[in-house]
């Protein structure tokens, strides 16, 4: 009726507006944000009124609701949505002797009343009927104690999703105890955000053997410490377990989940993310995972693990995303535990061991069939002390499209041997594969690659300090390729590119940084001939080119499609004569900034 009346501070002229016949109120008030006084709605009868949902959602502005203590709300069915977002919200007591007996929807009733800190006058409230409750209290912050909800009849109820969600001040759940919530379904988010809370023993005796999703029920509790209350939970019938102790910080004990029954789950995706205190997984050792598909960072930036020992007979046959699943377990040294695991399903391994900055061994992963895999990027990213890949010889990555990033950082690896069999002939993606291998100055494996459909170089061999031969890339196919960003910058020995002078780079548009910071580099004549017609970036593509004299291979250059050319020749402290370039058709450029700066 007065929907999103947002200039409406009060209502004095309904105050004699006879409602008694109205069954529905819904959205009445809806998005009435100053709204202050609500006075003249005190002798309202409500009594036939059935549905009350949204009736002062957000409604920011509204802390006094002493005008509805009388209302009989007796024949009410639907509560959702009623105060939601009543910021202002912080005394409920004239709610006290509401008569809610026949409501069944009450989620999202009070969500986001951030004042309210005290709900004992909702007690004695018979919510019997009721089978919705997603959201209730969810985003009240300042809520410190939820006994009062503790003889709450809540046994037909199911949906509980979100219910406490981001009651960041709330310490502990007593009240909870008896409840019976063995009719929902759904437990997702339901402590999601309490940060406050690290005692769930009220959860000991719960019956949640009808739950089918528990995702990130206590999803960022950081201060959770144990949950050896969840010792007895009957998760038999759980599909969905993502992210449910995504972010508990503080917990370093997995006991109670021992003899968990997770055979139906297929989602495992974060469920352990940043869990930085666990250092022990064996808790683990007898969970039935073989339904699981999604394993997506399930233990990412668990930076207390040391080894991974549990989860040395799981069973991930099924699963085909594994994608972060170790990423950034800095400690991790020993990853033995997965030496026989079936990934023949597997499709996405994108930075399964990303940033495990100690470990050095791999040859668990000898006999993995990652045959099915497809993404294989960023899957050593930064592990600083792995030096030795014989493992991966017989690995098929004949599937393989994206290995961008996959050795990016490895500064021990020199030795690429292993690599030579490699079948890369579906590739596109070889960004930055291994960039920063500063140790690496033989890539004579690489020769026979197959990259003809590499379409991103991208920084690709950027900053191989120790890399001076390019030979083995004098075959290669790089036709469909666009992006040559960085491709071999930083390579500060690097000084014959000879290999590189039937290169055919006429897709590429985007030249910038390619030889940057090559001190070494005298001489362009390999790139007399290359066609850059369809180059747009120049952009930095020879600075600090320190021993480049003489730029005349560059005169019939095509660069009539350039756009950037700012810092191409800067700092080239050895050029003295530029006019080579003078029939250049720099007509659409738009950026010469620092192009000969020194």
């Amino acid at each position: 009726m007065f929907y999103d009346c947002i200039s409406l501070i009060n209502i004095e002229g309904l105050k004699h507006l006879d409602v008694s016949k109205g069954n529905n109120f819904s959205y009445m008030f809806n998005g009435c944000e100053f709204l202050l006084d609500i006075k003249a709605l005190e002798k309202w009868n409500v009594s036939n009124g059935n549905n009350f949902s949204y009736m002062f959602n957000e409604c920011e502005f509204l802390s006094d609701i002493k005008p509805l203590k009388n209302w009989d709300v007796s024949n009410g069915n639907n509560f959702s949505y009623m105060f939601n977002g009543c910021r202002s919200l912080s005394d409920i007591k004239p709610l006290k002797n509401w008569n809610v007996s026949n409501g069944n929807n009450f989620s999202y009733m009070f969500f986001g009343c951030k004042s309210l800190s005290d709900i004992k006058p909702l007690e004695n409230w018979n919510v019997s009927k009721g089978n919705n409750f997603a959201w209730m209290f969810s985003f009240c912050e300042s809520l410190l104690d939820i006994q009062p909800l503790g003889n709450w009849n809540i046994s037909k109820g199911n949906n509980f999703s979100g219910m406490f969600n981001n009651c960041k001040s709330l310490p502990n759940i007593k009240g909870l105890e008896n409840w019976n919530v063995s009719n929902s379904n759904n437990f997702s988010l339901l402590f999601w955000g309490c940060k406050s809370l690290s005692d769930i023993e009220a959860l000991k005796n719960w019956n949640v053997s009808n739950g089918n999703d528990f995702s990130d029920i206590f999803s960022n509790c950081k201060t959770l410490l144990h949950i050896q209350a969840l010792k007895n939970w009957n998760v038999t019938k759980g599909n969905n377990f993502s992210k449910m102790f995504y972010e508990c910080r503080s917990l370093s004990d997995i006991k109670g989940l021992e003899n968990w029954n997770v055979s139906n789950g297929n989602d495992f995706s974060f469920m352990f993310y940043e869990c930085s205190s666990l250092s022990n997984l064996k808790p683990l050792e007898n969970w039935n995972v073989s339904n699981g598909n999604n394993f997506l960072g399930i233990f990412y930036e668990c930076s207390s693990l040391l080894n991974i020992k549990g989860l040395e007979n799981w069973n991930v046959s099924n699963g085909n995303n594994f994608s972060s699943m170790f990423k950034k377990c800095n400690y991790l040294s020993n990853i033995k535990a997965l030496e026989k695991w079936n990934m023949s399903k597997g499709n996405y391994f994108a930075y399964m061991f990303s940033e495990c900055e100690y470990l050095s061994n791999i040859k668990a992963l000898e006999n993995w069939n990652v045959s099915n895999g497809n993404d294989f990027s960023g899957l050593f990213y930064k592990c600083e002390s792995l030096e030795e890949i014989k493992p991966l010889k017989n690995w098929n990555v004949s599937n393989g499209n994206n290995f961008s990033y996959m050795f990016y950082e490895c500064k021990s690896l020199s030795d690429l041997e292993s690599l030579e069999n490699w079948n890369v002939s579906n590739g596109n993606n070889f960004l930055c594969m291994f960039s920063e291998c500063k140790s690496l100055s033989d890539i004579k494996p690489l020769e026979n690659w197959n990259i003809s459909n590499g379409k991103n170089f991208y920084g690709m061999f950027n900053n191989c300090k120790s890399l001076f031969d390019l030979q083995p890339l004098e075959n290669w196919n790089v036709s469909n390729g666009h992006n040559f960003y960085g491709m071999f910058s930083e390579c500060d020995f690097l000084s014959n590119i000879k290999p590189l002078e039937n290169w055919n780079v006429s897709n590429g548009n985007n030249f910038s940084y390619m030889f940057y910071q090559c001190k070494s580099l005298s001489d362009l004549k390999p790139l007399k001939n290359w066609d850059v017609s369809n180059g747009n970036n120049f952009s930095y593509m020879f600075y600090q080119c320190s021993s480049l004299s003489d730029i005349k291979p560059l005169e019939n250059w095509n660069v009539s499609n350039g756009k950037d050319f700012s810092g191409m020749f800067c700092e080239c402290e050895s050029l003295s004569n530029i006019r080579a370039l003078e029939n250049w058709n720099i007509s659409n450029g738009k950026d010469f900034s620092y192009m000969f700066d020194k």
